[in-house]
């Protein structure tokens, strides 16, 4: 049996590049508004406010940031305690083992490259629905990737049939949505990652009025009391907007099926059956905020044959979209058994077609 065990990845690892560039960059924006302060003459400096205003942020930043990287070495003290092993028949990290036979899929995530840091990239060891584990950054994720792509092999594939279930896509995900799953179904979770992209910055606006009030007199008394009333309610008003979208989905992300995909949309439940599905992959862009700077937003998308999409927002989903990603594979290819037997079925919905793209962003 071979076996690797997990060592801390380091001081100086990404996380600890991204706290010491935000402290930096804190240090210069508050050294030039230090500065602009003794020049200013005027009572009034627009120039000076936003300083200081993007001071606040900077130190936000920093802050979130050093608190990121002092967590993750306090986690890392217990890096050694971490293994995993590999025989011919199965695959064990720590207490839990997965049958080599139930491995459908091994993933790297991509991440945003550093130059010069260690990665503290993880790795998705992706096995039959809903089991799938996170293996932390305590391993070289390319390497042991490698290795286990290498171990795993080529499992057999059987192209799957499709036979309509007797239940309607709508019936179907409602049953699933209250907790009645039939064997072969998994209920994917709801996420809850969009959270952080709330509209915080926000709150700078705040800062800067309150700023403003305290520097040029009551004359702005009202502007400010505009801002602190509006700051809050359009957190609020964003909350409630996501709220709306995430009802219609009955507190599931998707559900996976042997048979098919389903997902609902404002419109009812819509059916893709896996004979069906032409491809499914990740997408990933750069976004940025002013407390945590850049970061990554994954979609997940599906592309059927007749060329129908639906795209799903990665902090919506309760499991990685990568790992999604890889059991739909599964189904698709037969790497994953398919029930039931028969010809190939379209995508259908409560009215029997989709003409467009199902988004669940």
């Amino acid at each position: 049996m071979t076996e690797e065990r997990g060592s801390p990845p380091g001081l100086l690892a990404g996380d600890a590049v991204q706290a010491m560039v935000s402290v930096m960059m804190a240090g210069l924006v508050i050294a030039a508004t230090v500065l602009r302060s003794r020049l200013a003459h005027a009572g009034f400096d627009l120039i000076l406010l936003l300083l200081r205003t993007a001071s606040v942020a900077m130190v936000l930043r920093a802050l979130i940031a050093l608190w990121r990287w002092l967590a993750r070495i306090g986690r890392d003290s217990r890096a050694h305690t971490y293994s995993l092993a590999w025989s011919d028949e199965e695959l064990r990290y720590g207490t839990r083992t997965m049958r080599r036979d139930d491995v459908i899929g091994i993933v790297l995530p991509e991440q945003i490259a550093q130059r010069g840091a260690v990665s503290l990239q993880p790795l998705y060891v992706v096995g039959r629905p809903p089991e799938f584990w996170e293996l932390p950054h305590y391993f070289n994720a390319e390497l042991l990737a490698a290795r286990l792509k290498r171990w795993r092999g080529t499992p057999a594939a059987t192209p799957p049939d499709f036979t309509p279930p007797s239940e309607g896509p709508e019936q179907r995900y409602t049953r699933a949505a209250h907790g009645q799953l039939r064997v072969g179904e998994v209920a994917v979770p709801e996420g809850t990652g969009y959270r952080l992209r709330a509209p915080y910055g926000v709150v700078l606006a705040l800062v800067f009025v309150i700023d403003a009030v305290l520097h040029a007199g009551p004359r702005l008394l009202p502007a400010a009391s505009a801002a602190a009333l509006l700051a809050p309610a359009s957190i609020g008003l964003w909350f409630l907007w996501m709220q709306r979208r995430r009802k219609v989905r009955l507190g599931m992300a998707m559900l996976l099926t042997p048979e098919e995909l389903l997902v609902r949309g404002p419109h009812g439940a819509v059916s893709l059956p896996w004979t069906q599905l032409q491809s499914v992959e990740v997408a990933t862009r750069q976004a940025w905020s002013p407390f945590v700077g850049r970061y990554l937003v994954r979609s997940l998308w599906f592309q059927a044959l007749d060329g129908t999409t639906m795209q799903f927002d990665g902090a919506f989903l309760g499991w990685p979209p990568e790992v999604i990603a890889a059991q739909a594979e599964g189904y698709r290819t037969g790497t994953l058994a398919s029930q039931g037997s028969g010809g190939g079925g379209g995508i259908s919905g409560t009215d029997g077609t989709i003409t467009s793209a199902l988004s669940a962003t």
